[in-house]
């Protein structure tokens, strides 16, 4: 035996012992195609009669190259190459409609040859694997179930000549799904689980199964594969451990072909936790519960009070909110949520519910000033829903000093006696129930001052030389003092204790102007009537945000009985804005005890127009209470300019049609000219008219044409305290 026999046998005999001990199931794996890092041991070329053979080790790519020139090749040994050792082959179905190949490396191999055949045809070339590294191939677009045979060949590549190895034995695999990959089993209720898997690409549908031993499994249903990857599976019992499995399948030629059986996946049925528990306040004593639906068939409510650690049963329900009454109010109170599921006569029970807190409270009390009387001041609240009593505070410096508790009542009303005349007083009220104070209210103020002198009447003898004044009785006043005016300055005449007073001894032609006034100390009230009955006691002003913030404790002191107020603004009607200083004038006028309405300087030239400003005004009251009327302002020269007589009358109506309508009264605003020139006052002979000219006040206001006047304005110059500046004087004839 020569040596290079020799040496074939040992190759071949090392090669056996790897592929002997290298598992076979290693290759059938779905391997990356990555080089395989490898040292190739080459023989030198065999001299004639040479008995020694050198091994040479090539350095991997990392390493330096170190070698001697070689020595040329005999042609005739080139052509003596070794044959490439057969390459193992393994295959593994990849989807309905792939089939992964993997082999061994061949050391040599510069590549490899893949062939493919199917059935009874012959084997034809797949693929040139161009790399011999590249130890994986996947074939895809197979039909499925369909069984495929597969080769392969190693090829080496040397001085442009290709050496093609022995062929692989042939290996066959048949398509096919891949198996059911399960997810989970979950718990949906007591008696419910889900199945879920993940999808396999190519099925048709799957096929669930559900094991309750070992050795047993039942066909539970199927899903299509156009459907979600879920199974429900109830009716189970409460507790019981149930084991399911999927296998997916794929029609062919209208026959199933089934995927192998999936692992199995176990789960048990639970009650479920009740989540999403809320506690809301409905009333001052209830609480009202609600928690989403956990599956169960009943549900108990459990409280706990602050400060204890014992849970108290409320309820059971079967449905999913319950309304927890007799709660005490101020209480804290934790409430939890449990399901119940009875099995077997036996009650099971899932887990609570997390806590939620909730206390009941009583809303703050919202006082006002209703009388300010000379020694005392009264202020009244809406009842507080559930509110057992009510504590009043008070101060007698300002809002923000220091409140001195007064009292404690269960009405809705509080007078505070004995109180210094002149005075102001602040007043803030908390309300209470059970446990459960509220907050103080907001401030509110008073200031104690004489009634107003109200009944001063004249009447006057059949002789004319007497005239007997009478007036109601003011509350703490200590005498009453008499003056008497001839169309010039006051003269006192008389001071009397009583409520009546006889001046004798007149000219029987003069008419006299009469002022009684009462008086406590250096505080008084008064009163103003002609000789001929003609009642002029109530004075008023009109006031707008020209006059800024206004002191209407001082107004009220100075007499003034009532005010109108500007309440919106804009020289369109298509463009209004509430007057800046309107709050605040209509809510402090009121609670001194000012009587108000309001007035809109019109400027509407069509009655459409006017029905706009209307509704305006009425939407800017917002309900409120007004004590006298709205005025329609009528003297823009715009409207003069761009109307007739006969269009001012519509628009006037109009007005009036929209502000009556509403529930409010009406008066009609406007000076002597446009009264006698420019309106047709007999048309609206209906209309209260509160006119403005300005002279003597012991004049009056002189107008005898159409409409009823209930209201005077005499001066645009008027001082009142608690106003910076003039402001317009007005009186009214008529007690609204």
């Amino acid at each position: 035996m020569n040596r290079q026999t020799l040496i074939r046998i040992t190759s071949l005999f090392l090669a056996g012992i790897l592929l002997w001990e290298t598992p076979a199931s290693a290759y059938a794996e779905e391997l990356v195609n990555e080089p395989v890092k490898q040292i190739i041991v080459q023989e030198e070329p065999l001299e004639k009669d040479t008995e020694s053979v050198e091994e040479t080790e090539v350095p991997s790519n990392d390493e330096d190259v170190i070698s001697e020139e070689p020595a040329p090749k005999d042609p005739e040994e080139t052509e003596k190459r070794e044959p490439l050792e057969k390459v193992t082959l393994y295959t593994a179905a990849s989807g309905y409609n792939r089939i992964i190949l993997t082999w061994e490396k061949n050391e040599r191999a510069t590549g490899y040859k893949i062939y493919r055949k199917q059935g009874d045809q012959e084997y034809s070339l797949l693929k040139n694997i161009e790399s011999g590294d590249t130890l994986r191939y996947v074939d895809t677009g197979l039909m499925f179930d369909t069984l495929y045979e597969y080769k392969i060949c190693a090829v080496e590549e040397l001085d442009g000549e290709e050496l093609v190895g022995e062929e692989s034995d042939s290996v066959a695999q048949r398509t096919t799904l891949e198996s059911v990959k399960m997810s989970s089993v979950d718990s949906m209720d007591y008696q419910t689980l889900q199945v879920s898997w993940n999808q396999v690409t190519g099925a048709d549908g799957y096929e669930i199964y559900r094991s309750e031993s070992d050795d047993q499994w039942n066909q539970l249903g199927q899903v299509s594969a156009d459907a979600d990857c879920i199974y429900v599976d109830e009716g189970l019992r409460l507790g019981r451990e149930y084991t399911y499995m999927v296998r997916a399948y794929r029609l062919n030629n209208g026959n199933r072909v089934y995927s192998d059986d999936s692992d199995t996946m176990s789960g048990h049925t639970e009650l479920q936790k009740v989540l999403n528990l809320k506690a809301t306040v409905t009333r001052y004593d209830m609480v009202k519960l609600t928690w989403d639906k956990a599956g169960a068939q009943k549900y108990q409510v459990w409280y706990q009070t602050e400060g204890s650690e014992e849970w108290k049963y409320v309820a059971t329900t079967i449905a999913t909110t319950y309304q927890v009454t007799n709660v005490i109010c101020g209480e804290k109170y934790t409430f939890k949520v449990r399901g119940i599921v009875e099995q077997d006569g036996n009650l099971n029970y899932g887990e609570d519910s997390d806590p939620v807190t909730q206390m009941t409270t009583i809303v703050t009390p919202s006082p006002k000033v209703q009388e300010q009387r000379y020694n005392r001041i009264k202020i009244g609240w809406p009842a507080v829903p559930g509110a057992e009593k009510y504590e009043v505070y008070y101060s007698p410096h300002s809002e923000n000093g220091e409140f001195t508790y007064v009292g404690t009542t269960s009405d809705l009303t509080f007078t505070h006696q004995n109180r210094k005349l002149g005075h102001t007083y602040y007043y803030k009220v908390k309300a209470i129930r059970q446990k459960y104070t509220t907050d103080f209210s907001k401030v509110v103020y008073g200031k104690t001052r004489l009634d107003a002198l109200t009944g001063l009447s004249a009447s006057r003898s059949n002789s004319g030389r007497t005239v007997t004044l009478s007036w109601n009785q003011v509350e703490g006043v200590e005498k009453y003092e008499i003056y008497r005016s001839q169309g010039g300055s006051y003269s006192k005449i008389a001071t009397v204790a009583s409520t009546t007073y006889k001046d004798e001894k007149l000219n029987r032609t003069t008419t006299y102007t009469y002022k009684v006034v009462g008086v406590l100390g250096a505080f008084t009230t008064e009163a103003t009537v002609r000789s001929n009955g003609e009642n002029i006691t109530t004075y008023g002003i009109d006031v707008s945000a020209y006059q800024g913030e206004i002191d209407w404790g001082d107004v009220a002191d100075s007499g003034i009985n009532f005010a109108m107020l500007r309440i919106i603004t804009g020289s369109s009607s298509n463009s209004t804005t509430l007057d800046t200083q309107f709050e605040n004038n209509y809510r402090r006028a009121r609670r001194n005890g000012v009587k108000v309405g309001v007035y809109r300087y019109s400027y509407a030239t069509t009655a459409s127009g006017a029905r706009r400003e209307a509704r305006k005004i009425i939407e800017a009251l917002d309900g409120r209470t007004l004590d006298y009327p709205i005025a329609m302002d009528m003297e823009a020269t715009s409207v003069l300019n761009a109307t007739s007589k006969s269009d001012r009358t519509r628009i006037v109506r109009a007005f009036k049609d929209e502000i009556e309508s509403a529930g409010y009264r009406f008066v009609l605003y406007a000076n002597l000219n446009w009264l006698n020139n420019y309106l047709d006052m007999n048309a609206l002979s209906d209309c209260e008219v509160w006119i403005a000219r300005y002279r003597d006040f012991n004049r009056g206001h002189g107008y005898t044409g159409g409409g009823k006047v209930t209201m005077w304005q005499y001066t645009s110059t008027g001082r009142v305290s608690g106003i910076s500046g003039n402001v317009d004087r007005d009186v009214s004839y008529k007690s609204y």
